[in-house]
């Protein structure tokens, strides 16, 4: 549906004033003079043009082009005036105080959507605000949202007022401010439009407003049975507040308004909308089945009438989600095969009508539906001279053609970098030479599912490889799946812990003695903006197999690792992060220069209270915990040297300093006299020659301490 209602201009409307709107007209040239003026940056002058073309109008009698200059030139004062928006509701609300029939209800749908536009750009400030009571808000600026809400669904409300007058208003003469699109008969009257913009905001539920307990819900059969039912339903409610209430009599007085026409068009698009918006915001239990019934029962009445393809395809939605929620072992033998549900009857509604708005979407859910689709995964690293298996995920295939090609030295990334998958690395791929090729049949399933199925790869030699699957013969670019997958064959395999590794037989688990391992490490170039492989260390295992990286200042850099044990080699893509562990047990004793005891300390600090005046003391206490290091047991710190205390203020700049001995028990104590004056504000304690110790927050405030007496009455009696 491409007919936009007048009240959209408010945003449209300089894009297409021009050229989709232009008439050829006593107008033109008067609008053709206002762009020039515009392009020419004349903002001033192209008001004035603006307000000329609006009292022509005025004086002719031409509503459209009232609406036109009103709604340009509302445009032209947000560019050149501050409180532009405030401007130009004043600028509506006054024209609607005088304007006639149907104009008046044209602009009150115009303001409702400006109230509208501005509560979005401004609901950040808007949730903040509270509620005022006895005061009078005729200052927008100090509504909070339930205003705004009430203010705009009041003005929707209005522009529906005199509903006969505007179902018999047809829109020829609306021509200048409408884009027409091409399914112009699905709203002929200038009540539709304006009825399917009221609606646009009463559907959503942006405004966040208080809800009352007895807030309006539908929970009754009527919102999702046939139409003429839903009509005569009667919904009443107590919650005066409620957008949903309003959405959903708005609907029952379109479709009333529609039961009659000649050609069902407009009656069938409105009915699939209320049975959609229905279905959304229903509470009902049985809200999907009878959402269906109903998309069954328009489809089926309206079969010949291109507008029913729309509930049509909805139908076949609903068929496709139930097929997309199976699950195999609760699922039934109807959710299984709902997918050809959904297939069967898009291809239906195509072959009806393929031009139409549901034609046009089955079109799309048919292409999702019937893609071919293929993955496939290898084990990562596999045994030389022993056949392997693969697993290949399929959907709408049949046969899938492989080849296995030989990945050349680890160092060319052309074909190694498939990360973003760009279409010249496929085509690299496809141009490769293959060791071997073969075509797999499989499985012959149609229920539009994904499947799986594991198929047999021959033995390989030591070496990197990638298996590569077509959906056709010749592997094209063009409307055909690929999947790919690099695996190695090596009988090399190593374990590892931080930065210490075992290279260990892949078959049999025997250490690896005297195996070479060239460490690389992934620098990124900036001037190529691209990552460059960095050589680092050639280390040698030894007799367990064991060896040992050596991390830059524990950075915790990351690395790969180039293996070469006898004939065999091992250089994957994994990265490890190379860092320096703790120990527990004593091995490891000393990181970045500090003891294992001192890099496990923790001080905990208490204060003499939390908010201080200026002038006053702070007093602390500090106790230290730390690890055992042969126990991995918690134990005092004793660290065998004075510790260093710093004193902050709200700017975290050094006050004062204090250096103190810990006691036999692991803890320290003392005091600092905060300044007079300066600054206040949250100050802060920390030890500082400790590596990771958490900061002691306080405050300062000049505060008065509360001052109060008693008084007795004398005795009376």
């Amino acid at each position: 549906m491409k007919i936009i209602p007048t009240c959209r201009l408010l945003c449209l409307f300089t894009l297409i004033c021009f050229n989709a709107m232009a008439q050829k007209n006593s107008y033109e040239s008067d609008w053709k003079n206002v762009e020039t003026l515009v392009n020419k940056g004349l903002s001033k002058s192209a008001m004035d043009a603006v307000d000329k073309i609006y009292a022509k109008a005025k004086t002719e009698q031409q509503t459209a082009q009232q609406v036109k200059a009103l709604v340009y030139k509302s445009q032209l004062v947000q560019q050149v005036e501050e409180g532009d928006w405030l401007k130009n509701i004043s600028a509506f609300e006054k024209e609607t105080a005088t304007a006639s029939e149907p104009l008046k209800q044209i602009l009150y749908s115009i303001n409702a959507d400006l109230y509208w536009n501005y509560f979005q750009n401004e609901r950040w400030k808007i949730y903040n605000r509270t509620n005022t009571t006895a005061f009078k808000k005729d200052d927008p600026e100090t509504w909070t949202n339930s205003d705004f809400n009430e203010k705009i669904r009041q003005l929707y409300r209005l522009s529906l007022s005199n509903a006969p007058l505007l179902q018999q208003t047809n829109l020829e003469a609306y021509n200048p401010i409408i884009i027409r699109g091409n399914q112009r008969q699905l709203r002929p009257t200038l009540y539709d439009l304006l009825a399917h913009k009221a609606l646009d905001f009463f559907r959503q539920n942006e405004i966040e407003v208080t809800q009352p307990a007895y807030k309006f819900e539908l929970n009754d059969y009527a919102h999702l049975a046939d139409a003429k039912t839903f009509t005569r339903f009667n919904y009443t409610s107590k919650d005066s507040s409620s957008n949903l209430l309003d959405a959903i009599k708005l609907y029952q007085n379109l479709l009333a308004f529609h039961a009659g026409d000649k050609d069902p068009a407009a009656y069938i698009d409105v009915n699939t909308a209320r049975i959609e918006f229905a279905n959304t915001h229903s509470v009902n239990p049985n809200k999907s089945q009878l959402y269906k019934e109903a998309l069954e029962i328009i489809y089926a009445v309206y079969d010949k009438n291109p507008a029913a393809m729309q509930s049509g395809y909805l139908l076949a939605m609903w068929w496709q989600q139930k097929g997309r929620d199976y699950k195999p072992e609760t699922g039934t033998a109807v959710d299984k095969m709902a997918l050809q549900e959904a297939v069967a009857l898009a291809k239906q509604i195509v072959a009806k009508f393929p031009e139409s708005e549901g034609g046009i979407n089955a079109k799309n859910m048919l292409n999702d539906l019937l893609r071919p689709v293929l993955d496939v995964k290898t084990e990562k690293v596999s045994l030389p001279n022993t056949a392997f298996r693969a697993l290949i995920n399929f959907t709408n295939t049949k046969t899938v053609y492989l080849r296995v090609i030989k990945v050349p030295n680890k160092n060319d990334q052309k074909l190694n970098n498939i990360a973003d998958y760009k279409p010249s690395y496929w085509k690299d791929l496809t141009n490769q030479e293959s060791l071997k090729s073969w075509k797999q049949e499989l499985p012959n399933i149609d229920d539009y599912r994904q499947h799986g199925v594991e198929i047999k790869v021959d033995a390989l030699p030591i070496g990197t490889y990638q298996l590569l699957i077509s959906g056709n013969a010749d592997f094209s670019l063009d409307k055909n799946p690929l999947a790919v997958s690099t695996f190695y064959v090596s009988n090399i395999s190593y374990v590892n812990s931080g930065n210490e590794y075992f290279l260990l037989h892949r078959n049999t688990g025997k250490p690896l003695a005297n195996a070479k391992i060239q460490v690389w490490q992934s620098i990124y170039d900036y001037d190529t903006r691209s990552n460059k492989q960095q050589k680092l260390d050639l280390l040698t295992s030894d007799a367990n197999g064991y060896f040992k990286t050596k991390p830059d200042n524990n950075n915790g850099r990351s690395i790969t690792l180039d293996i070469s044990y006898e004939q065999d080699r091992l250089f994957m893509e994994d990265t490890h992060t190379d860092y320096e562990p703790y120990y527990s047990d004593g091995t490891i004793t000393v990181q970045n220069g500090k003891s294992f005891e001192e890099n496990n300390a923790r001080y905990f600090m208490f204060l003499d209270r939390s908010i201080y005046r200026p002038g006053q003391a702070v007093f602390f206490k500090a106790i230290g915990i730390t690890k055992n290091k042969e126990t991995g047991k918690s134990r005092l710190f004793l660290p065998g040297t004075s510790i260093t205390v710093h004193l902050k203020d709200a700017n975290y700049q050094l006050i004062d300093s204090l250096k103190l001995t810990p006691n036999e028990y692991g803890s320290i104590n003392g005091k600092f006299i905060l300044p007079l004056g300066g600054l206040k504000g949250q100050f802060t304690i920390s030890i500082v020659n400790i590596p990771n110790q958490p900061n002691q927050n306080f405050s300062v405030e000049e505060y008065k301490r509360p001052k109060f007496y008693m008084d007795y009455e004398a005795p009376k009696g």
